[in-house]
């Protein structure tokens, strides 16, 4: 009865409680389903990257996952229990989002992802910190509400203490009131006990929620929702981009090993080529030595046969035919007096 007596004075009072709703039944709940399909975009991320120096990023962004679905699980029973650990687990994190979309925006620098991918995660960046800090202002503002249920009804009874004109206590002791305040307290207790509990005095209407504080909220959704849909755009886009370059990877992987067969098989040919060239190469060396031979026995060398005033060379069918003969120069064949045979050496 007191704690609906207190709820029912700081309605009145003018705490609205819709943005906690809202929270509460909608933006957390849509929060964890979206880290919850965004798991296996990590270990896609940790495929992509294994091997590399920059494993870490996968690893690093699959450790904040768990942190933040953990963290937003516990911000959800919070609020659902109007426990003050609802606001707190809110505000760590938006800080545990803001501090892995800090470390993917430098990993983004270092491994040059682009331009588009760097401004969408620093927006991300800036609306967490933004969601973040509205909230622990919205919620600070209305801890009376979680204090309820903390301390057991105690402010309740407090209030409405003070609705009853009773002195304030210290402690677990009253203070001994004056007679006339006592006698106004035995009253209003008599009071109390027939009519039932009273309520607090008409406070004046507080103002709601300051109109920039809705705008920037309302502002804020808008660039959660922009980042998550630049952020799947991306996704896709680097998927299919990562499909396409694993097909040309493996068509130029396939076109290399061939080339490399081919490249052996020239290898061997050039081999093969070599070794003939070699191998002509030698037997023009021999057939240049035969040709000197050749050139000095035609042209240097006479050849004398008994019965002839003539010297031959040694394609002379007159020195083909002799059974005997004497090789000279020519020179020494003239200074014998022979002469050239005009059938051989006319040619």
């Amino acid at each position: 009865m007191r704690e609906r007596t207190l709820r029912e004075q700081f309605y009145r009072g003018g705490t609205p409680m819709r943005w906690h709703c809202f929270l509460l039944y909608v933006l957390l709940p849509l929060q964890i389903l979206m880290w919850l399909i965004s798991i296996p975009a990590v270990f896609t991320q940790q495929e992509y990257l294994r091997w590399t120096e920059f494993e870490w990023i996968s690893e690093f962004n699959g450790v904040c996952t768990v942190v933040i679905l953990c963290v937003l699980l516990a911000a959800e029973l919070g609020l659902a229990c109007r426990a003050w650990l609802g606001p707190c687990a809110i505000v760590a994190a938006q800080g545990a989002l803001v501090i892995s979309y800090a470390v993917n925006i430098i990993a983004g620098v270092v491994l040059g992802t682009g331009d588009v991918f760097i401004w969408a995660t620093a927006g991300q960046l800036l609306c967490a910190a933004l969601f973040g800090v509205l909230n622990w202002i919205y919620y600070r503002k209305r801890r009376a509400l979680f204090l309820l249920e903390e301390d057991g009804g105690r402010q309740c009874a407090d209030m409405e203490t003070d609705a009853a004109g009773l002195p304030e206590r210290e402690g677990s002791y009253y203070f001994a009131p004056p007679p006339v305040q006592a006698a106004g307290a035995a009253v209003a207790a008599e009071e109390r006990r027939v009519c039932g509990p009273l309520d607090a005095p008409e406070r004046g209407a507080r103002r709601g929620a300051p109109v920039w504080l809705a705008a920037a909220l309302g502002v804020l959704c808008l660039g959660l929702a922009a980042g998550c849909g630049i952020l799947g755009w991306q996704s896709a886009g680097a998927a299919a981009e990562r499909e396409s370059l694993a097909a040309e990877n493996a068509r130029l992987a396939d076109r290399v090993e061939r080339l490399e067969a081919a490249a052996g098989v020239y290898e061997r040919k050039l081999t093969a080529y070599g070794n003939t060239v070699d191998r002509l190469e030698e037997e023009n060396q021999r057939l240049s030595d035969l040709e000197r031979v050749y050139y000095l026995y035609k042209n240097s060398i006479g050849y004398l046969v008994e019965g002839s005033q003539f010297y031959h060379t040694a394609e002379c069918a007159v020195f083909l035919s002799a059974d005997a003969y004497w090789a000279y120069n020519k020179e020494n064949c003239a200074r014998l007096g022979y002469s050239p045979c005009p059938l051989c050496w006319g040619k």
